[in-house]
């Protein structure tokens, strides 16, 4: 038993390397922190619905952008290897592929985990940004927009000091810089007094930036369990149209579920991506109860265990090269 955890763990912190090396997960963290940023600038003309503009606008950010980058690690991290002998060289030794699998998955969900804290923190910021209406708060705004440079100088000193590889040690500064500035700012009001942590921010969205995070690592497992079969871009498509077809879940199946039983069968089978978007919870200064968070979040945990139960048979059978 202590054999297959050092496995697992190890082919876990390989694939947590691997996934951070390459320069797509530093670029789509850092320019989806940017982006985030710079949305309370488009919306200051917005007859006072900027924050929910940016509320909105943000969380889709995370999400799309938690989609590219789960679909690129995968296929980077699992499709690759299989296709082009990487992974036979350990699947040769006793880690058998279920382990192997696991591992896989358990290393690239810890890298969205470390990408849907520094998004959620930003999207939190910049919400604080844009309130009140027609006013634009710096003492948020700077250090927000100023993470992904920071995270990326940062990252030109570890790449200097250690030879370290520049995207990861740029991606572990940018997440580092992301949690620094969320914190320091929070220590301040809008005008730039000190105050108790968190005065000035919208604590309510923690509930439903926790519920985009857990939409992205499920989407995540898909697309490895996908990427067993299909290379890269093929699991993205597939992917997308698993998350549009979920999208629209209830409307496409859902209301025939009872009358049809293909539809039931595909209404039970795709995932219902609403019940993670919860975001007009926050209407008219409503809350998402975290009990209705953690309810979901074992919805989430089942069509996980699904996924990467299907990924595992997958796996099984494929023919490593």
């Amino acid at each position: 038993m202590t054999i297959l955890f050092r496995q697992f763990f190890v082919v876990a912190g390989l694939t947590v390397r691997e996934v951070v090396r390459q320069p797509v997960t530093m670029l789509v963290t850092t320019l989806g922190i940017l982006l985030v940023g710079l949305l309370p600038l488009f919306s200051l003309y917005t007859l006072g619905e900027s924050e929910r503009m940016v509320r909105d606008s943000g969380l889709a950010v995370f999400l799309v952008s938690g989609l590219l980058l789960g679909a690129y690690a995968a296929g980077t991290t699992l499709a690759h290897e299989l296709r082009g002998g990487t992974a036979s060289g350990i699947l040769s030794k006793p880690v058998n592929r279920a382990l192997f699998f696991l591992g896989k998955a358990f290393g690239v969900g810890a890298v969205l985990v470390l990408f849907g804290a520094a998004m959620s923190m930003a999207v939190i910021m910049s919400a604080r940004m844009a309130h009140p209406s027609f006013h634009f708060d710096g003492w948020a705004g700077v250090p927000l927009l100023a993470v992904p440079a920071a995270g990326c100088l940062l990252g030109g000193v570890l790449n200097y000091a250690t030879r370290r590889s520049f995207p990861a040690a740029a991606f572990s500064g940018t997440v580092a810089a992301a949690a620094a500035a969320y914190v320091f700012v929070g220590f301040l009001d809008t005008q730039g007094g000190w105050t108790a942590f968190g005065g000035a921010y919208d604590l309510r969205l923690w509930p439903v930036t926790t519920l985009v995070g857990a939409a992205v690592l499920l989407l995540s497992a898909i697309a490895l369990a996908i990427s067993v079969r299909l290379d890269t871009l093929p699991t993205l498509f597939a992917v997308t149209l698993i998350f549009l077809l979920g999208l629209s879940s209830y409307y496409l199946f859902g209301r025939h579920a009872d009358t049809h039983l293909i539809a039931g069968v595909l209404y039970a089978v795709i995932p219902d991506w609403q019940h993670f978007w919860v975001v007009d919870g926050l209407a008219g200064g409503g809350r998402v109860p975290w009990s209705y968070t953690c309810s979901v979040l074992s919805y989430a945990a089942a069509c996980l265990v699904a996924v990467l139960a299907l990924g595992i048979a997958a796996i099984r059978g494929v023919e490593v090269e």
